[in-house]
């Protein structure tokens, strides 16, 4: 039998369904831009001297804890991610630290408009005054 017949003798099969249970349920950048709100709050954050960590986060946003049963997808998007698709977070101590980089890697991850609502709701006037607030927080 040459190689090119053996096909011919196989049976017609299809590929097995895609797990429902691994899929995604927001895309990395979705992702990144439900928790960067709370990420910069929590870096504002001055009364903790401590980093804070993803359970933090996933406590704090509860569209994300709705979502997902646990916060390792979070963790990957607060980390370096898939492919360098996550936020990229610094780490200190075993947590996030709370600093002007990963504040202004968050807000990176915000619309315009989102930002300008995240300002207003923490009481700044203009979106300016929230930068101004990140730019003055202490470096890594």
């Amino acid at each position: 039998m040459s190689m090119s017949t053996f096909r011919s003798l196989l049976p017609s099969v299809s590929k097995a369904p895609a797990s429902q249970h691994s899929k995604a349920k927001f895309t990395a950048t979705q992702l990144k831009a439900k928790v960067a709100p709370e990420v910069i709050e929590e870096c504002l954050n001055t009364t903790k001297t401590s980093g804070f960590t993803t359970r933090d986060i996933f406590e704090a946003v509860p569209e994300i804890k709705t979502a997902y049963q646990t916060p390792n997808a979070l963790g990957t998007a607060l980390g370096t991610g898939i492919k360098g698709t996550g936020m990229g977070l610094h780490g200190k101590g075993g947590a996030f630290a709370r600093c002007r980089e990963n504040a202004s890697l968050a807000a990176s991850c915000l619309a315009d408009e989102a930002f300008g609502k995240l300002a207003a709701d923490l009481g700044y006037d203009e979106p300016e005054g929230l930068a101004e607030a990140i730019a003055a927080l202490p470096a890594i």
